[in-house]
């Protein structure tokens, strides 16, 4: 009777676990610097693309609290599951909160450890309040993808 129920309860155990990431994650503080941004911490500044979006930030699998759950790109890509959330017209303001760089522990790494990212907001109008992710391909005056400008 006992080991019928530990062989379901671990079987249980078992399937559930993969299903849910079997890692967590901590969101950890960097530099500008460490993030290799141009754009330093606590500033705002202008999108940039006339036809910014933002779109659901990827899914990591791992447990934690913090990550934004929207991301601010050039574009969407509804056929990946990521369809524009909202539109961000070309001077939108941009504050940039924090820099950020995602720990991940537990059983799986799907390649997120180590990832940096910035964690903005828009300070004013309709989209005034909306916290999201800014991949670092984004954060370089330089780069063709760049989203930010002065």
């Amino acid at each position: 009777m006992l080991r019928g129920l530990f062989s379901r309860t671990i079987f249980a155990f078992v399937t559930i676990l993969p299903g849910v990431g079997c890692s967590t994650y901590t969101l950890t503080r960097i530099t500008a610097a460490e993030a290799r941004s141009d754009f330093p911490e606590g500033a705002t500044y202008r999108v940039t693309p006339p036809q910014a979006v933002l779109i659901r930030a990827p899914s990591t699998s791992a447990l934690g609290v913090g990550q934004p759950r929207l991301e601010l790109d050039r574009r969407a890509y509804p056929d990946l599951g990521q369809p524009a959330i909202d539109q961000v017209p070309a001077g939108t303001w941009v504050k940039i909160e924090q820099y950020i760089r995602f720990d991940q522990h537990g059983f799986y790494d799907c390649g997120w450890d180590g990832w940096r990212f910035a964690i903005a907001s828009i300070p004013e109008g309709k989209l005034r309040g909306t916290r999201f992710l800014i991949r670092p391909n984004g954060l370089h005056l330089q780069d063709h993808c760049a989203l930010l400008g002065p």
